[in-house]
């Protein structure tokens, strides 16, 4: 077992992991109110919010899996309501 750390808050939960040891879950923000998404790689955890273009209407919740491609699943709101999301690395 590994500690991968936090988004400045409480708690994470890793849930997906691809072959190149890359992790995908969800950690309470510094306030410890919401969940946010996040990747882990190279030792540090991203909030996957922080990575989308501004202004997208996201707020992405929890990553569940990613794949040997960097493609990450999970879900998310947009438009005050549930969705499920697929983001595609660009190189």
């Amino acid at each position: 077992m590994y500690d991968l750390g936090t988004l400045g808050g409480t708690q994470s939960a890793a849930y997906g992991m691809n072959n190149l040891g890359q992790v995908v879950g969800t950690a309470a923000d510094r306030n410890s109110e919401l969940n946010l998404a996040f990747l882990w790689q190279d030792g540090k955890m991203i909030a996957l919010n922080r990575r989308l273009i501004q202004k997208s209407g996201w707020k992405l919740w929890e990553a569940w899996k990613i794949n040997d491609s960097g493609q990450i699943f999970g879900s998310g709101e947009l438009n005050n309501s549930q969705r499920p999301f697929l983001l595609t690395p660009v190189p």
